[in-house]
């Protein structure tokens, strides 16, 4: 008679290997591990963009010269697209380690731990919510460049104006 290894009165990890519950918590620990560090960038990335964000948009008040303010909102836009990608890499490691603890849990361990969560994560679309996120900040940095950059023109030829009508004022 064959061992099930999907046992459902037996918790015990296969007896093939008996490293499975071993490398189910290793799992779980990366997973844990990965999350913080996902947490901690957005939370941390997020707030460091949206001060460079708000000190562009003051840059362009206290300033006579725009093209600091420019500056400020390209390396924001640099740096959010920096962050997505990073966002992006750390999450495709926490799937490829989510992946491994569900095969586990399904096909070793008896367990749903890792199912259920992922389960949770699936069904409120969160995934397509962090995009849009992320793609909100950039068109929203993107009209923050364009105005400054209507502003900077508009300033310039206020000022081209008022030096053409000096120039005739002291030619007469």
């Amino acid at each position: 008679m064959a061992l099930n290894s999907f046992n459902t009165e037996n918790t015990s990890p296969s007896p093939d290997y008996a490293n499975y519950y071993e490398e189910w918590k290793v799992c779980r620990d990366t997973n844990e591990k990965l999350d913080n560090i996902l947490v901690d960038l957005r939370k941390y990335g997020f707030s460091f963009l949206t001060g460079l964000t708000t000190a562009g948009s003051f840059l362009g008040f206290a300033s006579p010269q725009q093209y600091i303010q420019i500056g400020v909102i390209i390396v924001t836009m640099v740096l959010t697209v920096v962050l997505y990608w990073l966002d992006s890499y750390y999450q495709k490691l926490l799937f490829g380690s989510v992946l491994r603890g569900r095969f586990l849990e399904i096909f070793k361990n008896n367990r749903g731990l890792t199912n259920y969560i992922s389960g949770l994560y699936g069904s409120g679309h969160v995934g397509g919510i962090l995009h849009s996120l992320y793609i909100g900040f950039l068109i929203a940095l993107f009209v923050l460049g364009l105005f400054a950059i209507n502003f900077l023109n508009t300033v310039g030829t206020h000022k081209m104006t008022n030096m053409e009508e000096i120039r005739k004022q002291v030619s007469r």
